[in-house]
């Protein structure tokens, strides 16, 4: 995808509604948006479905973010995941309550989130 491209389709996105266990096109949860943004932009491919064991199933653990890594969170009450995107710098992400959104690394510490990457081969 030409950079052009990208940026056009990753902002035709954002303001999305979140919706749990939607895949879109008009309405996101975190994984719907993960998988979609992976596949469009990256050519890597998640598992239809999110259970755990299956998320990990392919990928491999990095030490930090690079662009098209998934972005594994954690704020102490549940788990969240949204894609790494450089040169933007920072993160793509269905939010409920909120939608998709673009944010930096600050804003993801700001919402309590702890942040573990992962490459998807």
């Amino acid at each position: 995808m030409q950079p052009d491209e990208r940026t056009a389709f990753l902002g035709s996105l954002i303001g999305k509604p979140y919706k749990i266990g939607a895949e879109g096109p008009h309405e996101y949860d975190c994984y719907g948006l993960a998988r979609l943004v992976l596949a469009n932009v990256f050519g890597a491919h998640l598992p239809a479905r999110r259970g755990a064991m299956s998320l990990y199933r392919g990928c491999k653990r990095v030490a930090g973010p690079v662009d098209g890594a998934l972005v594994m969170m954690d704020n102490g009450t549940g788990r969240h995941v949204g894609v790494w995107l450089d040169p933007e710098g920072g993160c793509i992400h269905a939010l409920d309550g909120v939608g998709v959104i673009f944010e930096h690394l600050p804003m993801l510490e700001m919402r309590g989130y702890s942040c573990k990457y992962w490459t998807v081969s």
